[in-house]
């Protein structure tokens, strides 16, 4: 056997014993081809939720301004009763005072 066929079979021996190893690195490579898939997934998930949460942020600010404005405006009707006291209060003089006119123009 010459340099080169005996270069040859040491080849092919090296080959054949390695082969289970080749093999394992083929599964690892297609295992890895598939996480790569799931981490892309996981990312595009993860970019998407925190759009949601960024629109969530936005509409709680919104109803904390509105509940501030609607808070204000509650004080406001709590004032009514104490309000509708005071309006009657102005309504009876009014009325007194509107008496005492005509009962003045009535006396000229």
């Amino acid at each position: 056997m010459d340099e080169k066929q005996l270069l040859n079979a040491i080849r092919l021996m090296i080959r054949e014993e390695n082969k289970p190893i080749y093999e394992q690195l083929d599964s690892m490579d297609s295992r890895f081809d598939s996480m790569s898939g799931r981490l892309d997934r996981i990312e595009e998930d993860s970019r998407q939720t925190r759009v949601l949460v960024e629109h969530l942020d936005h509409n709680i600010s919104l109803v904390a301004e509105q509940y501030t404005d609607i808070a204000k405006k509650l004080e406001s009707i709590s004032d009514v009763p104490e309000l509708r006291g005071r309006v009657r209060t102005l309504e009876r003089v009014v009325a007194s005072h509107t008496d005492q006119i005509n009962g003045l123009k009535k006396a000229q």
